[in-house]
């Protein structure tokens, strides 16, 4: 499945519109929408943003169908925890 139907997928899961997650990415709607479509594609920072708020991995969102979304959500968190703590202990 391509990137664009999984956007939609989750979005649509949570009852949400298009204008809903594009103040979540700090995007216009159109721009969303244009993700949505698969017009233009999505940032990896915006990719990061929705994995953490759907809570699955970005390849889930991708549609890498290779993937067991819980774990690399997992993955993906912890890697995230470690580098918020690198940070604050330098």
């Amino acid at each position: 499945m391509k990137e664009q139907y999984k956007l939609r997928e989750m979005r649509k899961r949570k009852k949400l519109t298009q204008a809903d997650v594009a103040k979540i990415l700090n995007v216009g709607k159109t721009t969303y929408n244009q993700y949505e479509s698969g017009v233009n594609k999505i940032s990896v920072d915006s990719l990061i943003v929705l994995s953490g708020f759907y809570k699955v991995s970005i390849d889930y969102l991708v549609g890498n169908p290779n993937v067991n979304e819980e774990v690399k959500y997992r993955r993906l968190k912890d890697q995230i925890i470690k580098l918020i703590e690198k940070v604050e202990n330098e």
